[in-house]
């Protein structure tokens, strides 16, 4: 654990106690606010620095130590889990839960859904029945006398940290209240969020908890940023398989809270038909000859050295290469590629044929694909092909993102934390454009790493990083068992 990270959760940790006044509904409101957006970039430069620890309270040592420090306070608030109603409801928090209509239908058909849209309360506005403005004045003036205490501190005494904070109390309240009367008033059996990263997810995990209301926490996307991750908040964190299973272990949590269930959007590659090879080309303007290349790109991929990936397969024409942006960046990105190179195509959807779809089916018929860090490349190996990792050494989000100077300092720290996913993929992996681009021609050419060679890769990796082929009905079962 670098420096920044240990005196991060050290902070969080003593943030939750110096705060610990401040329950509401038996919960502390600490515990359930996204600490890591309250830091600006003066006070995570202090974070930094190695005498920052003599300003600690009770610093942490090591990994082992975090999850059980949260479950301090999670534990209390647990009320015993007892069988719930079997017509009792399903609360669906829809936060990068990433469910298609194909999972609701086939495997909650018969399930009352309560509907939580992302970032918004939805339903829970139904229970708005409280004027929360007295508790909220006298919650507030307790955290500003504390914060006024804690003025001559470099990070509680920061001006954005506790503007920042204060702006949260009446939200998280608001959250708290209204889940707890929806508990109250309605059975639920279990809740289902897609992250517990930002404080509504973490609200409805709490109040479900308190409730004795089983909750699962599905795992959305490869685990990038540690702080969004972690801790587990949910009765049961879903993860796709060994390697993040092994992650949360290592930062203290049970065996008993982590089960690998994988993700339901995966489903469809092991059941569905994708369109024919020769169709796929045909639709798409590709020779029988060429060999298709799909890169998936990231939305903070440094734009001069992918034109340098892409310019060097495209010299090629038994190559064609399908550029499939990230959902966040504009596509425009990648238009002088498309219009400087013959054989450079953009993936885009059509009325006729959706983005998801075409993206399954360009999958399912490229020969070779390139990520750097994305769930693309694991989805690609499900489909069986060979993957090719583009670990960047260095990652500077300027040009791909807007913000201000302090924002983009930031996102680069971030972005150039090493991931080490991939990293058991060997000789697939590559650090620079040119050995990328080589290694992915000599591959289609049968030059270099053998087909039987790649495929063995795949298979070790898949075995031990997504062994689960029907996530929706592991799901299902899973819920079943929580919920009695």
């Amino acid at each position: 654990m670098d420096r920044y990270l240990r005196n991060y959760w050290s902070l969080f940790l003593e943030f939750i106690d110096l705060f610990d006044g401040l329950k509401f509904h038996g919960i502390p409101l600490p515990l359930v606010t996204t600490f890591h957006h309250y830091l600006s970039e003066q006070a995570i430069e202090c974070m930094k620095q190695p005498q920052f620890e003599t300003l600690l309270r009770s610093p942490v040592r090591s990994k082992q130590e975090l999850q059980p420090a949260f479950d301090r306070y999670l534990e209390p608030l647990r009320a015993p889990l007892e069988p719930k109603p079997q017509h009792g409801a399903i609360l669906v928090y829809d936060g990068e839960l990433r469910f298609s209509t194909e999972t609701y239908s086939s495997f909650f058909a018969q399930d009352t859904l309560l509907y939580i849209p992302s970032h918004n309360p939805g339903f829970l506005n139904l229970f708005d029945m409280h004027d929360l403005t007295e508790p909220v004045t006298r919650f507030t003036a307790r955290a500003r006398r504390t914060l006024h205490a804690l003025r001559g501190h470099p990070i509680f005494g920061d001006v954005y940290f506790q503007a920042m904070f204060l702006q949260q109390i009446p939200h998280i309240m608001d959250i708290l209240n209204k889940a707890f009367l929806c508990f109250s008033a309605i059975p639920v059996r279990c809740v289902l969020l897609g992250h517990t990263e930002y404080a509504i997810s973490r609200c409805l995990a709490a109040a479900a908890a308190a409730n004795g209301i089983p909750s699962i926490c599905m795992q959305h996307g490869l685990i990038g940023m540690e702080e969004g991750y972690f801790p587990i908040f949910a009765a049961k964190q879903a993860v796709y398989g060994s390697y993040e299973q092994d992650w949360f272990l290592e930062r203290g949590a049970s065996r008993q809270q982590i089960e690998i269930v994988g993700h339901p959007q995966f489903d469809a590659i092991f059941t569905t038909s994708f369109m024919n090879n020769r169709t796929f080309r045909q639709s798409l303007g590709i020779r029988s000859d060429q060999h298709i290349v799909l890169i998936g790109c990231s939305n903070y991929m440094d734009l001069c050295l992918l034109q340098s990936v892409v310019a060097e397969l495209a010299q090629d024409p038994s190559i064609y290469v399908l550029i499939k942006a990230h959902p966040s960046e504009p596509a425009e990105r990648y238009t002088m590629l498309t219009v400087y190179y013959d054989n450079v195509q953009m993936l885009k959807g059509t009325h006729d044929w959706s983005y998801e779809s075409l993206l399954s089916d360009a999958l399912a018929n490229a020969d070779a694909v390139i990520v750097d860090y994305s769930t693309v490349g694991l989805a690609a190996m499900l489909h069986d092909k060979p993957v090719f990792i583009w670990k960047m050494s260095y990652y500077d989000p300027k040009g791909c993102y807007r913000g201000s100077t302090a924002y983009m300092d930031r996102l680069k720290e971030l972005l150039n934390r090493d991931y080490d996913y991939f990293d058991s993929l060997q000789g697939m992996v590559h650090t620079d454009p040119e050995s990328l681009a080589h290694a992915v021609k000599e591959y289609l050419r049968g030059c270099a790493m053998t087909a039987a060679d790649a495929d063995l890769l795949r298979r070790q990796f898949v075995a031990r990083n997504y062994p689960e082929h029907s996530s929706g009905n592991k799901l299902h079962d899973l819920l079943r068992q929580l919920s009695g």
